[in-house]
């Protein structure tokens, strides 16, 4: 994503008042909402008898299995920069064994697509694993299959500089099956909103075809009632002379017009980004 001098001087001295609203998250607010079956995002992590480290381990689990959320502990926890809180959560086994303990929000999933490619079934799990000062969170995104993680990459996600230590936004991952990018590619759209006016709204793109996962791009959406108006979208192929292969992304910033009292587009920029089933190349303008 581009800033412009206009969007950064408005989003340090300013609110916003953000459009975008979703029904529907596991991952709410900064945290996970109780009685949410959610992925365990970790391999091999443990079940522990309180929130805490050091405390007795109750049971194993593996990465893609469910637990369901019970109470939130209030308890903090730190990794990386990142703050998440302690959960405590039921898991019931393929045998009908049922164990309950804490876990960490840092090894639960944000969210979780199955992709089938192949007749194979490959589960999409993301958490943000980072926390940058002043920059973007850092996203760590895996696909596992069988309980194996085949895939993984990490990249930016929310690219806002007031972004807290704890991610309290809401999550949500939705797999579009009309992205046709190609024949046989997949694209995850990583949904995300705060709750505040003043914080961004928007989606990261992640395309996976059953071999490899990088990252497309992020759009946001971010808006000063009376000053200004930023919004940026993806165009798929098909649509707008956008070719198989490629996905194109459109910035526009509006400036208000107190004469017409209106917004008025003063730039829009589009760019093109190719995925040759490998990576994701970001072409010259």
């Amino acid at each position: 994503m581009k800033w412009y001098p206009l969007v950064l001087a408005v989003l340090i001295f300013a609110p916003f008042e953000s459009i975008a609203q979703y029904d529907h998250f596991s991952y709410e607010d900064g945290h996970f909402q109780t009685q949410m079956s959610v992925f365990v995002f970790t391999e091999n992590t443990a079940l522990k008898s309180r929130p805490s480290v050091v405390s007795q381990d109750m049971a194993y689990l593996n990465q893609g299995e469910r637990v369901v959320i019970l109470v939130n502990s209030m308890v903090e926890t730190e990794r990386n920069g990142i703050k998440q809180y302690w959960y405590e959560v039921q898991h019931t086994s393929d045998s009908g064994k049922i164990s309950r303990g804490y876990i960490q929000g840092h090894d639960l999933a944000l969210g979780g697509v199955t992709f089938q490619i192949d007749y194979r079934r490959d589960l999409l799990l993301i958490q943000v694993s980072k926390y940058n000062v002043s920059e973007a969170y850092t996203l760590n995104a895996k696909i596992v299959r069988n309980g194996k993680t085949v895939k993984s990459i990490e990249c930016p996600f929310i690219e806002f500089h007031l972004n807290p230590p704890l991610p309290n936004y809401s999550v949500s991952v939705l797999k579009n099956i009309q992205a046709n990018i190609d024949e046989r590619s997949e694209v995850a759209e990583i949904a995300f909103f705060h709750k505040r006016p003043d914080f961004p709204s928007g989606n990261l793109y992640l395309v996976w075809n059953g071999e490899n996962l990088d990252m497309i791009c992020e759009t946001m959406y971010l808006m000063e009632p009376g000053l200004f108006e930023y919004d940026s979208w993806v165009v798929y192929p098909g649509r707008e002379g956008v070719e198989r292969g490629h996905v194109m992304m459109v910035e526009v910033i509006k400036e208000f017009d107190e004469e017409t009292e209106s917004y008025v587009v003063v730039d829009r920029v589009n760019t093109l980004f190719r995925w040759d089933g490998i990576k994701v190349t970001r072409l010259e303008e």
